[in-house]
This record gives structure tokens, C-alpha cells and sequence, in this order.
């Protein structure tokens, strides 16, 4: 008993210690790498924390502009491939979308994040950067909406409180990372979990702010094997005003695929559009 003990010990500090490397799946890039895309876009670095940390992103400016998106992906891969999903939200949305990658991340400096904090920081400085990028020009006054997929969903919702937040989408969402965690790894209590990004907690905090009826669109596919069906479900028992769109048959990985998916995005965004330019006219009268 007492060498059983012992190794699952070793087992329960084995995971605390490797977390980050449980957590994030990042892919680098050189920082001499050439982006190509059809749509114009813009490398941007944006610093963040601690001196000389910066994020990396990319910034689509399609020719029409209608709305900003500032787009959280997942805990994988980097903008390499990311972008593409940049790029198409951004011709078929006709919105300004910028897509960042997490430190350790592609051109990210840093590693990648050992808790909460740094990842929150991180997204803080995209957010901040975002909104000055576009005071001006083409964007300026568009309707800014967050996305936030899988991963990216907590980083969303804990920056929706900010009432330059028009709209949000969740792909996939959780209910928190200790939840996710419960589920993958039973053995590890809780309070060894070392990322507290619970999108419950905030979308409590966003339903007791001033930026509380901000709109929430999410997605969940039936056949998600990484992020159970359920998260949304019970994500929405706690926000009833979320339209919540269930894809049959979908998975983690390939809701884009579904024409429901743009049929209900593209819809959710025009509403978005419409009641952001209704507002913009009362306020001129």
C-alpha cells in the first residue's frame, strides 16, 4: 500500500510539473518565415507583460469592412495554419480579424504559459492593441466581437466584460480547465490544476457587469470527443439569452465544415451589424 501510495504521488507532481507541456501543443515558427495569403493582410507584435514579450498576429483587412473580430484559436498548432481560419472569417464575415498567437506560440516570444496569468496578460495586450489599431481607418466604430474557440472560448469570455464588446462566438467551449481536467486525469485534485480559465465564473461576471446583454453565439458539435457536448449545455443553463447551436454530427475539429455553421454565423454577425448601426443612428439624432 504504502509503495502504491508513492507512485501515485510521483504520478499526481508528474502531471503538476508537466502541465504546460499537457496544456499547449504549440508549433514554432522562424521568425524569417513569409505568410501568404490572398486577402491583404498585416504581421503585427504585440508586447505584452513583462519587457521585450510580444505576442504575434495577423491582421486581415478584407476590402469592405463591416466588424472587428479578435479571434482566440486553440491550444495547438500556430498561425501557419490558424490564419487560413483568419482569412475566411474575414472574407466571408467582411470583417477586420485579428488572430493571435499565445506566447511560445510561432513568432511568439517567451514560452509558453506556466499559469493563468501569463496567458490572460497576453490576451489583455490583444484586446488593448486591437482597439487603438482600429480607432481609426476602415474599422473605426465597426462592431468588435470576440471569438474565442475551444481554449481560446475562457480567454473570450473573460474580456467580454469590456463594453467596446459587441458580440460573442464560443466553438466548442468548456465549462472550465478544472472540469477538463476532472475528465482527462481523475487522480489530479482540483486545486493542483494550474490554469484557472473557467468560462462559468466568467460569464457570471459578465451577467453582473455593464456589458451583461452583450449577444453570445455557441457552437458545439454532438460528436466532439475532446470538449463533451454537455459544456455547452451547461453553459447555457446559465446564459438562456445564448443562441446555442447544436451541429449533428460534428466534432472538435471540423465544424467549419457544416454549412449550419456559416449559415448561423453569418446571421449572428448581420444581427450584430444591424443593431450596432441602429444604435450608431439613435445616437446621431
Amino acid at each position: 500500500m504504502t509503495i502504491l501510495l508513492a507512485l501515485l504521488a510521483v504520478s499526481v507532481s508528474s502531471v503538476f510539473y508537466f502541465q504546460p507541456s499537457l496544456m499547449f501543443h504549440p508549433v514554432e515558427i522562424p521568425q524569417d518565415y513569409v505568410f501568404q495569403f490572398a486577402t491583404p493582410f498585416e504581421e503585427k507584435f504585440i508586447p505584452y507583460g513583462k519587457k521585450d514579450r510580444k505576442i504575434h498576429a495577423l491582421l486581415f483587412q478584407p476590402s469592405k469592412t463591416d466588424c472587428r473580430m479578435l479571434y482566440f484559436h486553440g491550444n495547438g498548432g500556430s498561425l501557419n495554419t490558424w490564419g487560413l481560419v483568419g482569412e475566411e472569417l474575414a472574407l466571408r464575415l467582411n470583417c477586420q480579424v485579428l488572430i493571435v498567437d499565445y506566447p511560445g506560440f510561432g513568432k511568439s516570444s517567451a514560452s509558453v504559459p506556466s499559469n493563468e496569468e501569463d496567458l490572460n496578460l497576453s490576451a489583455d495586450a490583444a484586446l488593448s492593441f486591437f482597439i487603438q489599431e482600429t480607432a481609426s481607418g476602415t474599422a473605426a466604430g465597426k462592431p468588435l466581437i470576440l471569438y474565442g474557440r475551444s481554449l481560446g472560448s475562457g480567454l473570450a469570455t473573460r474580456l467580454a466584460v469590456n463594453p467596446e464588446v459587441k458580440a460573442i462566438v464560443l466553438e466548442s467551449p468548456y465549462t472550465s480547465i478544472k472540469a477538463m481536467a476532472k475528465l482527462l486525469v481523475p487522480i489530479v485534485p482540483s486545486f493542483m490544476v494550474r490554469y484557472d480559465i473557467d468560462n462559468k465564473k466568467n460569464l457570471t461576471s459578465l451577467a453582473q457587469s455593464a456589458n451583461a446583454q452583450v449577444p453570445i453565439l455557441i457552437f458545439h458539435g454532438t460528436q466532439d470527443r475532446v470538449v463533451p457536448y454537455s459544456h455547452s449545455e451547461e453553459l447555457v443553463q446559465m446564459v438562456p439569452s445564448a443562441k446555442f447551436i447544436t451541429i449533428e454530427g460534428g466534432d472538435h475539429n471540423n465544424l467549419p465544415i457544416y454549412p449550419q455553421y456559416w449559415a448561423e454565423l453569418i446571421r449572428f454577425m448581420n444581427g450584430t451589424v444591424s443593431m450596432s448601426r441602429a444604435g450608431a443612428s439613435a445616437a446621431n439624432q
